[in-house]
Parts: structure tokens; sequence; C-alpha cells
């Protein structure tokens, strides 16, 4: 039994037991746990005071027999994903296959409902989700969500901003040809992908919001609420939202008018028709927001800063661009 603790209990540590050293499977280790395994395989218990058979209740012989089986899978699973190489040298350190993990979130979740020892299957589920919760996400004092570098998206930058670098002086690296721009008709954002038109319109209400805080009158608070029923397009939202004192569908997340949805999408359409032809140029922003001027757009209030949200969507796309 010494030498299977010793097995079962390897690490880095230097030591003069044999059995104690990482475990490699060799033939003296390999021999030694089929040799337990046999022992405990036919292992019979007699109760001194009774003179029964007591096997099936020794719960340890079974927990022997799991231990030794899955050691050796486990080994042979482990040492199949390395490389011929590294095979021939490596190891497992047996003493690092513990349940300590598992019982300190045992320990935990017993925590939640005052030292509860024995909770109930609905205990346990809402005890792991709120663990989870709190250590899977970032937490952020009275917000809802974690900072963002939102404020940089406000600024346009001016050609004195940018300063681009080239291999030689007198050549560029890349030049592409010179074309007029594309025209496009109206185009509707519902023919894309029921998935992509949920993340498309969260991200308009998220531009809208923003616009929001360069001018907010009656108006503008309408508009951004326009949707009231449930769409396919909208299911994100409805489920992202939280609900506010109107109970109204979408809570308080802003979802404006169909033409501002057109609009955006028009705007994306434009942008990557000629960002490949501008790419490389000095003062991209500017050319491109000269370029998506003539994409009509009416705002039924007339102090709405149409400038701003040209200002907003082109960085926004550039920053996209240079992440994704």
């Amino acid at each position: 039994m010494d030498k299977l603790f010793d097995i079962f209990n390897s690490s880095r540590r230097p030591t003069l037991k044999n059995f104690n050293r990482p475990f490699k499977q060799t033939k003296q280790q390999e021999d030694h746990l089929k040799y337990m395994h046999n022992f405990f395989t036919n292992l019979t218990v007699i109760s001194k005071k009774e003179q029964t058979d007591v096997t099936n209740r020794m719960k340890f012989i079974n927990g022997w027999l799991v231990s030794i089986t899955g050691l050796l899978l486990l080994w042979k699973d482990l040492k199949s994903t390395r490389s011929l190489n590294q095979q021939e040298n490596y190891v497992l350190y047996t003493a690092r296959l513990n349940q300590d993990c598992l019982e300190n979130l045992f320990c935990t979740l017993r925590q939640q409902n005052g030292n509860n020892t024995n909770p109930t299957p609905y205990q346990f589920l809402f005890a792991f989700k709120k663990i989870f919760l709190l250590n899977y996400f970032q937490h952020s004092e009275n917000a809802n969500c974690i900072n963002d570098l939102d404020a940089i998206l406000t600024q346009m930058p001016t050609d004195s901003d940018i300063d681009i670098s080239t291999l030689y002086a007198d050549k560029t690296p890349f030049q592409f040809k010179k074309t007029c721009p594309l025209s496009i008709g109206q185009v509707d954002y519902r023919h894309l992908e029921i998935p992509d038109q949920n993340a498309f319109i969260y991200v308009c209400g998220y531009i809208m919001s923003k616009c929001l805080t360069k001018h907010t009158c009656e108006i503008c608070l309408e508009y951004a609420k326009t949707q009231k029923n449930l769409d396919p397009s909208f299911l994100l939202c409805f489920f992202k939202a939280y609900e506010n004192a109107e109970k109204s569908t979408f809570g308080n997340l802003n979802m404006p008018h169909e033409n501002f949805y057109n609009y955006l999408y028009n705007l994306e359409s434009k942008f990557i028709n000629i960002f490949p032809t501008v790419a490389v140029e000095v003062g991209i922003g500017d050319k491109l927001k000269m370029r998506m001027l003539n994409i009509d757009y009416e705002h039924p209030c007339p102090n709405f800063d149409k400038n701003y949200l040209l200002n907003f969507f082109c960085v926004l796309e550039f920053m996209l661009q240079l992440n994704f």
C-alpha cells in the first residue's frame, strides 16, 4: 500500500523512493498498479464480529479500482497528445491530481445559504449561477457595463493628426486604381440573416444613444423610441432590455425609426465599397465623410446633429477595421 500511495503522490521533489518519482508508466510502476488492481478485485472483507462477508459495503475498494484504472487511461490519453519527440521525456505529477478545486467549489456553494450542508437542487442551481456570474464577469460599480473608450469615437481626426510613413520617400507601398464613387440604391437591412439583423439593430440603438448626448428634445426622444412591437429583428434588444417603470417592450433601449436603420445600413454599404480605394490616402476620414453626404436621410428634428452622426460612424468603422 505504501508503494501505491507513493505512485499517486509523485511530484518534482527529489526522493529516494522509486515509486514516488514522476509517473512515466515504467514497467515497475505499471506492474505494481496491475498487481494492486488484481489485489482489490479479489479482496474479500469479513466482519470480525459477525463473521459475514461485507465486501460490498467497503467503498474504498471500488474507489481504488477506479483510481488505478483512471490513472492508466489518463496517462495514455495525455501522452497521445504529445509529439513523438516529447513523449519520451513526458511525465505526470500525480500529486497534482486532487479534488481540492472541486471541494472548494462545493464549500463555497454551501456557504451561499447560511452554511447549508445539504442544499436542494434549486438552491444549488441558483448558488452556482451566482458564483459563476460574480467570478466570470467583471463587476462595474454604479453601472450595468464596464467602461469603454467610446469618448474617442466622438472626435474626428484631422489631417494634422495623421502621420503616414512610407517605405520610400518618393513612393507609396500601395497604389490603388482611381475610381469614381460607387453609387448604391436604397438598401434594406432586412436582407440580412436574422442573427445579423439583431446585431445590427442593437448597434444602431447604441449609435442613437450617443447622438442623444449632443441634442435631446421631445421629438428626438420620441423618434428614438419609435419601435413598439416585437419583431424577429428586435429579439436581441428584447432579451437584453431591463424592465422599466412603463414596462415597455424594449425597456430603456433606443429603438429608432425604420429610416434610421436603413440610413446606417446605406452608410455601411458605402463604407465597404469605397474604403479600399482611400485606405492609404491622407485625410481618409474627410474623404469618406464627403462621399457619404449624398446618402439621403431626414430626421424629424431640425436640430439633430447629422454631422456628429457621420463623424461618429466613420471613427467607429475605423476602430472596427483596425481591431477585426
